[in-house]
């Protein structure tokens, strides 16, 4: 699935506002108008983002991809690497979404993976190595590394099991990242995931994992 449309819609109103409204379809992989946006701000060990969401309509019931890991709704990427790198392949994305109507986080560094590393404990040590993925050793629930042919691609995530989102409803989602401490050149576990619908938080994930101690793991912007 893509964007195919995506407008300020004036005639509908979240309950902060004005609204994007962008609509999806099922199209090839081929080029089309696409709606998303990046936006650069600066650099920070902290991110906390706050936005209404709406799934569906009252006559369309939203579906999703019908893929475990769609949509993507929010990316926030490190300072590593250009600004337009990826964002499917990077050297660390922060995802916020949903899978249908459950809330997820996704994250993944596919770019510092070492295929030599895979199913190896790091943790708590200063080799450069990835954080997502089998490489932090099954510490998340959702880890996956794998090699489609051409790419090696190395993801976890964090899910809420119960359905949180309703169809034609608007939803608060607010969600906070903090990178963890790095002392002595060894990454502490000490990085923070929250997420919350309307006002629930539903993902809370203290003592996390999230960044080495070389630099592109550094700050999220």
């Amino acid at each position: 699935m893509t964007f195919t449309t995506g407008t300020i819609d004036t005639s509908v109103y979240s309950p902060a506002g004005g609204n994007l409204h962008l609509t999806f379809t099922v199209v090839s992989r081929a080029n089309s108008p696409t709606a998303p946006e990046r936006h650069l701000f600066t650099a920070s060990d902290t991110v906390y983002l706050s936005v209404w969401i709406k799934f569906g309509t009252a006559s369309v019931t939203w579906v999703g991809s019908g893929l475990p890991y769609h949509p993507h709704i929010f990316q926030l990427l490190t300072r590593c690497g250009y600004d337009w790198i990826g964002p499917s392949i990077t050297h660390l994305s922060m995802r916020v979404e949903t899978s249908l109507f459950t809330p997820n986080i996704n994250f993944q560094d596919s770019l510092r993976l070492n295929t030599a590393q895979i199913n190896v404990s790091l943790l708590g040590t200063p080799t450069t190595h990835a954080i997502a993925g089998v490489t932090v050793f099954r510490l998340v629930p959702a880890a996956t590394s794998w090699f489609d042919g051409t790419d090696w691609w190395n993801d976890a995530s964090y899910r809420q099991h119960p359905l949180c989102f309703r169809n034609n409803t608007w939803h608060h989602v607010e969600f906070y990242v903090a990178m963890n401490s790095i002392s002595g050149g060894i990454p502490q576990a000490n990085g923070i995931l929250k997420y919350w619908v309307d006002g629930n938080l539903v993902i809370n994930r203290a003592n996390t994992y999230l960044r080495t101690a070389q630099l592109c793991h550094t700050e999220i912007q």
